[in-house]
């Protein structure tokens, strides 16, 4: 009997133990990902404040994009209040090119200098709406912080393939040393960037991990980087 007990205890701490783990990483990533829309945010604002005269077209743009950070940084904290996004995947049919449109529309105005490029159909999906926006934030996020140059580009390409979509979202300007490609999504990992925690990347496999798919990295001095991913599709 007392054997049973000590084996009963020994579950229990290692059940409790893997919950502080699950809950801290849940804060971390998310501590991670509120960044960029406060950044966001902060340089709306700026621009308005700086602005000489603004319509009210781009008024309305501006107000919009302030929106749909706060709304983003909103559901953030419900999910670390929840602390269970990025453990419990809810699987639900979405639309894939609308959801990349909504979330590059996020960035594409704080971004005049970057050429968006798109090349897409319509493809329903089988994904949690919620992972899957904050892999793609946090992919845009990355090229926009790492190209150095203005008139770079970035593209988002998606392709139907049976029972998954491939998407590959890609831009002009960086290179990723081939030596460094295979560490790049384990936690921790950054490349010296000011402030970086090393946890954009890791969140992103997770997330496509929790879908049952792959995610993987190729680079080019001249051609660029891409990130390249699978997602179920939709299966009535």
């Amino acid at each position: 009997l007392q054997s049973k007990a000590t084996i009963a205890q020994h579950v229990a701490l290692a059940q409790k133990s893997a919950l502080a783990n699950a809950i801290a990483d849940t804060a971390q990533f998310i501590a991670h990902d509120v960044q960029a829309p406060f950044s966001a945010m902060r340089l709306v604002l700026k621009t308005m404040q700086q602005a000489q005269n603004i319509d009210s077209i781009k008024l309305n743009s501006f107000v919009s994009v302030i929106d749909k950070n706060a709304q983003y940084v909103e559901e953030l904290l419900q999910d670390l209040v929840h602390q269970n996004k990025l453990i419990d995947t809810i699987m639900q049919k979405c639309q894939m090119a609308d959801l990349i449109t909504e979330v590059v529309d996020r960035f594409r105005l704080l971004s005049p200098d970057k050429i968006f490029e798109f090349n897409f159909q319509p493809v329903l999906v089988n994904i949690d709406k919620k992972q899957v926006y904050r892999l793609l934030s946090n992919l845009l996020s990355n090229a926009i912080d790492a190209m150095p140059v203005e008139k770079t580009r970035i593209w988002i390409y998606m392709k139907e393939e049976g029972e998954r979509v491939t998407i590959t979202v890609g831009n002009s300007g960086t290179f990723i040393a081939e030596d460094r490609i295979e560490s790049i999504f384990y936690k921790y990992h950054t490349r010296g960037k000011k402030g970086a925690a090393g946890l954009g990347l890791a969140i992103c496999a997770q997330i496509v991990s929790n879908h049952g798919g792959t995610i993987f990295c190729k680079s080019d001095r001249i051609l660029g980087t891409e990130f390249v991913f699978t997602l179920p599709v939709w299966s009535a």
